[in-house]
């Protein structure tokens, strides 16, 4: 609810042709500054033999959310000259984790 009054927030609710009102729902993100991320042996960052052994591996949802580690579980990892990209449009805070 933002920019209406109290009065109003209420009036609108017990209106018949109003289905739902609901009060804005404010959240904090963190701060990504503030993560601590522990630093890795330069060996271990990337691992093209065994992508889902590298050390950021745990942080990129991205890759687990297209399946990437199961294909790469059957022997195909690619090659450095293609791209793949995922277009991420926002944050659903009514989609369940």
């Amino acid at each position: 609810m933002s920019g209406i009054s109290a009065d109003a927030a209420a009036a609108l609710s017990t209106r018949t042709d109003v289905q739902t009102f609901d009060q804005d729902a404010l959240f904090s993100l963190d701060d990504p500054a503030d993560l601590l991320v522990d630093a890795a042996p330069d060996a271990v960052v990337a691992s093209p033999a065994s992508p889902s052994a590298a050390f950021f591996f745990p942080r990129q949802w991205n890759m687990r959310a297209v399946g990437a580690n199961a294909v790469w579980a059957s022997g195909r990892t690619g090659s450095s000259t293609v791209t793949v990209a995922i277009l991420d449009t926002g944050i659903d805070y009514l989609q369940p984790i």
